[in-house]
């Protein structure tokens, strides 16, 4: 019974674990360069603009992080739940 369960183990493993080449994942990498005809297969396709498509992307949220924590803050402040305390004397 516990071999039956350690080869179900390692076969959930195999399934849900991709093998790992020269730190690439095999199932992001592209391995075939020739259709089954011979025929060169076409350029894959890229990204375009990338950078300000991250930028769009993070300025929005982080700016809404930093208000919403900042607001959290002063809400735990007027709750007096959490106060700094000024100690540099």
């Amino acid at each position: 019974m516990a071999t039956r369960l350690g080869c179900v183990g390692q076969s959930v493993r195999q399934i849900f674990k991709a093998p790992v080449i020269n730190h690439v994942n095999i199932a992001q990498r592209r391995t075939a360069i020739y259709a089954e005809s011979g025929a060169v297969l076409p350029k894959p396709d890229q990204i375009k603009f990338p950078l300000p498509k991250v930028l769009i992307t993070v300025i929005p949220f982080l700016t809404t992080g930093a208000i919403v924590s900042k607001n959290g803050a002063a809400i735990l402040e007027e709750m007096e739940i959490f106060v700094p305390e000024d100690d540099d004397d």
